[in-house]
């Protein structure tokens, strides 16, 4: 049952283990739940002199999204690489997606994006919030439960991956499943 929980990622990480050689430390596996990340507290774009909010560019946004994104898979590879607990490891990953989200939502997209950037995120802490539930499912027992939240994660991951894609992310459309 956890093994497929325990994958959210992994596939992408797993690439870059391989390609990376990186040797590793011990990641935290346990904290507290952390509330989601809100896009309310994120910067907004100084003016332009015409008014209008100035922004990053969309290749600004999607190149400093992906940083972080590529930053988080390197992290999670880490725990990949040393966890051996599944449970454990799937844990400490949420914990590294939990972060990245944090900062994913404090980066300013262009103005005239960011319907379509809040959009990606919340269905990104969809599937983190969901993937919780499949956790805490898994340590009560309760397989129904799992199934389910599982199965939401599923979805809501598989629509942000199709929404980061489509608007040009390269690295940060491979989030989640």
């Amino acid at each position: 049952m956890l093994a497929a929980a325990a994958t959210v990622s992994v596939p992408f990480i797993e690439d870059r283990i391989r390609s990376s050689g990186r040797t590793s430390s011990a990641v935290p596996t346990t904290a507290p739940p952390a509330p989601p990340p809100t896009t309310e507290g994120r910067p907004s774009a100084p003016p332009t002199t015409e008014g209008q909010p100035a922004g990053p560019t969309k290749a600004q946004y999607i190149a400093a999204a992906d940083k972080l994104c590529f930053s988080a898979f390197d992290e999670a590879g880490d725990v990949v690489k040393t966890e051996r607990d599944p449970l454990r490891r799937f844990e400490a990953i949420i914990l590294i997606h939990d972060d990245l989200l944090l900062r994913w939502s404090q980066l300013a997209p262009p103005h005239s994006d960011e319907a379509v950037v809040d959009r990606i995120v919340d269905l990104h802490q969809q599937g983190r919030n969901e993937a919780r539930r499949t956790a805490a499912a898994y340590r009560g027992g309760d397989s129904s439960a799992y199934s389910a939240a599982e199965s939401r994660g599923r979805e809501a991951d598989a629509e942000a991956r199709g929404l980061s894609s489509a608007y040009g992310f390269k690295v940060c459309s491979k989030l989640g499943g």
